[in-house]
């Protein structure tokens, strides 16, 4: 199977209020313990800001960083159709042929992005597992994931893009004001 759409829901908000958000490396840490040791990312994709809040490691912020320079991949995908997208050979799908090309230059053979949803049913972002190959996906794994993605959730909630917090202090107060003519 080079490529599916997986036929199951988006991971939903609606339990993330019973989470205390963790703070990105803390999270980080916990994505570091996951069965497997896959290389982990967690994006915010909100329609406006595409930001890496989360990374396992270095390799894994390169990966999440490719993912975000492409118009088309795998997780831009989960986050627009609101589905989660698994890929268990890079080497064999015919979607996204640049951005995978790259992947597989960090050594990622395989993946799994897992939209997460706000209790409005909108996207707040995307928890990307990558592995060399399709042998990462578990059921170890997957248990660990189910556990972990209402944390991500809370982690999204939390965090503010830096591009908006930059826009936001780059312009002095009194700049909002009207002035007289």
């Amino acid at each position: 199977m080079e490529y599916v759409k997986a036929e199951v829901s988006v991971m939903s908000g609606l339990s993330a209020s019973n989470s205390a958000a963790m703070a990105a490396p803390d999270i980080a840490a916990v994505f570091r313990e996951l069965p497997g040791a896959p290389l982990v990312g967690l994006s915010a994709h909100d329609g406006v800001v595409l930001d890496i809040v989360a990374a396992s490691t270095p390799e894994a912020r390169m990966a999440e960083e490719t993912q975000l320079l492409h118009l088309h991949s795998p997780a831009r995908d989960a986050a627009d159709d609101h589905t989660p997208v698994v890929v268990t050979d890079l080497d064999r799908t015919s979607c996204w042929r640049d951005c995978c090309e790259e992947l597989h230059g960090w050594g990622v053979g395989a993946l799994l992005c897992q939209p997460l949803a706000r209790p409005d049913g909108t996207i707040a972002g995307v928890l990307t597992v990558y592995g060399r190959d399709r042998s990462i996906f578990t059921r170890a794994l997957a248990a660990a994931l189910r556990d972990l993605y209402p944390r991500a959730l809370a982690t999204l909630a939390a965090h503010r893009p830096a591009a908006r917090v930059a826009s936001r202090s780059a312009t002095p107060p009194e700049a909002d004001r009207a002035t007289p003519a």
